[in-house]
């Protein structure tokens, strides 16, 4: 359980998708899949959702698959054999919770004030989805939750977008962040999948934050133009290293576990808060 929500933080971002059509279930995972965001919440709102469920796990066994919009224990019924990893509530419903519990599966039941929250921990539960995110008060009401709750991590989702998405991940109280923006209903329609890619590598890249501060190499030769450094950011040595800064070391390292550049070694330092 815990190496799931250890998963989950490394990511940073869990995409909430709605599948319309079941034709679209593989190629919208895939785009997820081979863009470096192996992890997908689906909610349980359109009539194709169950099977597109199904489908996917059974494609991409190794993807981290959730269940979104949970509101009854039938629905849990209806994917509880799916292989899924965890399952999200909009609300925190004990009779939903409970029976998740009582069949082995990780449930994120929404929250959104201190009485849902105290409920939450009454279940033994650390972690808990924030929601309507941005509706309900955002990073400042996380902030003010962050004292009398220090053992809970919530996952914000309603509101969240590339614009705000570092001013959650910033606080020690999120787990991670829940993200609607990865789809464009209109180029859906049009079976433009590529869309996707572009919006998970936009993603990655603002959450990373990544920026290269020093070059250390034996030839160093253009490199101010093409890193767009200053001269005296570029040293002549022997290390042949790139010294990068991130928001999140851990991240980036989930991203990049074997990460090079042009032969030089990463040394990668996190940037002060």
């Amino acid at each position: 359980m815990e190496t799931l929500y250890k998963k989950l933080n490394e990511i940073g971002v869990v995409p909430v998708i709605a599948i319309e059509n079941l034709e679209d279930a593989i190629p919208i995972a895939k785009q997820f899949y081979d863009n470096n965001l192996k992890i997908m919440e689906i909610t349980l709102r359109t009539a194709c959702a169950v099977e597109a469920i199904y489908t996917i796990k059974k494609q991409y066994p190794d993807m981290i698959i959730g269940v979104g919009t949970v509101i009854n224990t039938e629905q849990i019924d209806l994917i509880k054999d799916a292989n899924i990893d965890f399952i999200v509530s909009p609300g925190f419903n004990p009779k939903v919770v409970q029976y998740a519990q009582q069949h082995n599966i990780i449930i994120i039941p929404g929250v959104d004030s201190p009485s849902t929250i105290e409920q939450a921990l009454e279940h033994g539960l650390k972690y808990v989805k924030f929601f309507p995110a941005e509706a309900n008060g955002g990073v400042k009401k996380l902030k003010a939750l962050s004292g009398p709750y220090p053992q809970i991590k919530f996952m914000p989702t309603g509101g969240v977008n590339l614009k705000n998405i570092n001013e959650y991940l910033e606080l020690k109280n999120v787990l991670a962040v829940g993200g609607t923006f990865f789809i464009e209903k209109q180029l859906l329609t049009q079976k433009n999948y590529e869309h996707i890619a572009n919006n998970c590598v936009s993603c990655i890249n603002t959450i990373l934050n990544c920026k290269v501060e020093e070059i250390h190499c034996n030839n160093t030769s253009g490199l101010e133009a093409i890193f767009n450094l200053q001269k005296q950011n570029i040293m002549h040595s022997n290390e042949n290293k790139i010294i990068i800064s991130t928001n999140n070391i851990k991240r980036y390292l989930h991203y990049y576990p074997n990460a090079h550049f042009f032969g030089l070694t990463i040394e990668i330092k996190e940037k002060l808060k």
